[in-house]
């Protein structure tokens, strides 16, 4: 198979070269055709010959090797970058739109923010990275001896790039060297401190000799410089929210962000980047970005074949980690086959949601069976008895249905999600119908350390299946970092996945929403400025103890004697008639309001309009609504419980509890202090924004590596 690299010449050239040395059984070729005239002539002679045009750079308009390309039936990939973006929206308001590159041709793009403004000109583009690194720092390297900062701006758009920022910090700081990689002069007066460094060869020294590192335009793809100060452990403030990254969109935050870090550095407690090494260690290794990139390029000759078992649905209103699992795989190129045994009862956590499939996605769905005698039961341990029974014929049915599918699939892989899907993989093992098959076995945490560490036998009794799905070996285990400490039940349990296990924490998608659209839906919900508005998301399930956070409130409103402050509750579930009477019995009717399941997306407009957010779990807190309250910079609520502590702080970047009889009482005169204190406020927002800045991940980031992880087992 040959492949003509054409587009930018700089990153043509360089993964051409990285793609011919990782994949030397088939051609990939790179041409200048902008600026060499020999390179056009061969691009006509060798386009005839060439199963794939891969373009590094995008367009909606005009693209004379492209128009030939499609003419003669190529398959192509364009591969857009932040200004090819700039320019398409231009094309697209004037209406010089060519159809064909929009439907005809296969878009990838390195990130999330880029994917989302390609969706406006109609292009669904898939996450693709571009950079590769084969070396990457892995040890502590010394701090140069004085802080100093790295940046670069681009000739003939120094405004763009946020030259001015960095004059005014220069000014700021007049004690902290500013070098600046692009441009070697400029027509303003600049700081003595402010260093323009023209054009320079050597980035690699520049990042070693800086402790920060700043990308400041207004519009970016993802910068290759940013990756690579990660990659050599340095501190970057980016202008777009980046993984292991600080969110620097004002010069304010920008001013803040460079004080803390110069401060720590001047006080000697000041690290490496450890995270940022690390982050670019497990997404943008070389190998795994080349293996993604090849996949593609080459269709469906290499597509992998996945095979998930599983009982639990896809959600809309809740959960989204269960769609985008899979629909991380089908965006990689995989062909993703879903297995799933529903639970259609009434006090089920599916009565009202939708059934849906995920695009891409080959759905076989069964329901469990008997659904209608469960609801018609009464008595709560004949109902948990029965659940069990249910619980297991649903395990033998999915492996029946897995041993239909493998009778006339190949797959790669095959991967048991939670309890039931572990279960049903492992009954097909010891059938001897997966061989040659990766195995993998995915838990969204797990509550096993805490009925081991205080001795629940009953519940351990109860709970064999799930010891025993944690205990059964796999090619590779998944726990998800949920604050449950599931690291520490595998160990306790001495399972077989001990040593090949990963604990990722879930990703989180941006949440803040334009202030236009606040300022609508408090309207809607006739919302005032001056009004504090306190918010839960989740399922009304028992363990989460909604009824911690209702009883707060109206301690507040009570004790304090406050009218101007409303509480939502957004979710739904078995327990909504008993907070109903709860609320009701408090005289909270008008402060205090259930919301009732809404779709995931709609769930924003309510974090946005809140000042406050509550999630009084039992066992852990760490869930992914307080994870998006973290991303969407809201004051929290919270307990002590699990690994919650590892992400709150007392007063430092929210509040955290431990359960005591006086829980409500205390967190109303918090709540009280917060709402009065202004300073204490802006205190904790700016703290939250550093926890969010330093330990979040993007689901993009987070399920580009799990699909990294598994690539590897079969390569």
């Amino acid at each position: 198979m040959k492949t003509i690299i054409i587009g930018l010449p700089y990153f043509a050239k360089k993964i051409a070269a990285s793609l011919s040395e990782y994949d030397n059984e088939n051609i990939y070729l790179a041409l200048d055709i902008n600026c060499s005239k020999l390179n056009k002539i061969q691009y006509l002679l060798e386009l005839f010959t060439a199963d794939v045009i891969y373009l590094i750079g995008g367009t909606i308009s005009k693209s004379k090797a492209v128009s030939l390309a499609l003419f003669l039936g190529k398959r192509i990939i364009m591969h857009w970058v932040g200004t090819d973006v700039i320019n398409a929206r231009q094309n697209f308001l004037q209406n010089a739109v060519n159809k064909d590159y929009v439907e005809k041709v296969m878009h990838f793009c390195e990130v999330g923010w880029i994917q989302e403004e390609l969706k406006q000109f109609g292009i669904s583009a898939e996450i693709m990275q571009i950079a590769a690194f084969d070396k990457i720092v892995t040890q502590k390297e010394r701090w140069p001896k004085n802080f100093s900062i790295l940046s670069y701006v681009g000739k003939g758009s120094e405004e763009f790039y946020g030259i001015d920022k960095l004059i005014k910090l220069a000014k700021d700081f007049p004690d902290i060297e500013i070098k600046v990689a692009g441009i070697d002069k400029y027509y303003k007066t600049i700081p003595s401190n402010l260093k323009l460094l023209g054009w320079v060869n050597d980035m690699d020294m520049q990042y070693k000799n800086c402790v920060v590192y700043l990308r400041l335009p207004n519009h970016d793809g993802l910068a290759f410089s940013v990756l690579e100060a990660l990659a050599n452990g340095r501190y970057v403030c980016y202008s777009q929210i980046f993984s292991n990254t600080i969110h620097a969109p004002d010069y304010i935050t920008l001013k803040k962000a460079i004080n803390t870090l110069y401060v720590e550095f001047i006080n000697g407690t000041l690290q490496q980047n450890e995270d940022g090494i690390s982050f670019i260690q497990e997404q943008y290794n070389k190998s795994c970005v080349l293996e993604k990139i090849c996949t593609q390029i080459q269709g469906k000759q290499n597509k992998k074949t996945i095979l998930f078992l599983s009982a639990l649905d896809f959600k809309e209103k809740s959960i989204q980690v269960i769609s985008k699992t899979p629909q991380a795989y089908v965006q990689a190129g995989w062909d993703v086959n879903y297995i799933v045994a529903r639970d259609i009862t009434k006090k089920g956590n599916y009565f009202y949601e939708r059934e849906f499939n995920p695009h891409g996605v080959n759905v076989d769905r069964f329901y469990m069976p008997f659904s209608g005698l469960i609801d018609r039961m009464r008595n709560y341990f004949m109902e948990l008895v029965v659940r069990k029974i249910v619980g297991y014929i649903s395990v033998f049915m999915l492996a029946y249905s897995g041993f239909k599918f493998l009778k006339h699939n190949k797959v790669d892989v095959i991967y048991g999600y939670e309890v039931h899907g572990i279960l049903a993989v492992n009954i097909l093992k010891i059938m001897n119908t997966i061989k040659n098959v990766k195995v993998i076995s995915r838990f969204q945490g797990t509550f096993m350390n805490e009925y081991i560490t205080n001795k629940q036998f009953i519940k351990l009794l109860l709970k064999c299946d799930h010891i025993l799905a944690l205990y059964l070996p796999s090619d590779l285990c998944i726990m998800t970092n949920d604050g449950t400490q599931g690291d520490r039940a595998l160990t306790k349990l001495k399972s077989k996945n001990c040593y090949n296990y990963r604990f990722w924490v879930n990703g989180v998608d941006e949440q803040k929403l334009p202030y236009e659209r606040i300022v609508k839906m408090k309207e809607t919900l006739n919302i005032s400025n001056n009004q504090c508005v306190f918010l839960t998301v989740c399922r009304l399930e028992s363990w989460k103890r909604v009824d911690r956070g209702i009883n707060a409130v109206a301690e507040l409103i009570k004790e304090y004697n406050l009218t101007n402050v409303v509480y939502y509750i957004v979710g739904d579930g078995s327990e909504r008639e008993n907070l109903c009477n709860l609320i009701k019995s408090l005289n909270m009717d008008l402060q205090i309001k259930l919301i009732g399941a809404i779709n995931n997306l709609e769930v924003k407009n309510y974090l946005n309009i809140a000042d406050f957010f509550i999630s009084t779990y039992n066992g852990s807190n760490v869930g992914n609504p307080l994870l998006e309250a973290i991303r969407a910079h809201k004051i929290i609520f919270t307990l002590n419980n699990g690994d919650t502590g590892e992400w709150i702080e007392h007063k430092k970047n929210g509040f955290i509890y431990n359960i005591t009889d006086d829980l409500n009482k205390r967190m109303a005169q918090d709540m009280y202090e917060i709402i009065i204190n202004k300073c204490l406020r802006e205190k904790i927002l700016f703290n939250i924004k550093q926890t969010e800045f330093e330990k979040l991940w993007t689901w993009q980031q987070r399920l580009s590596a799990e699909v990294c992880e598994v690539e590897r087992l079969i390569r």
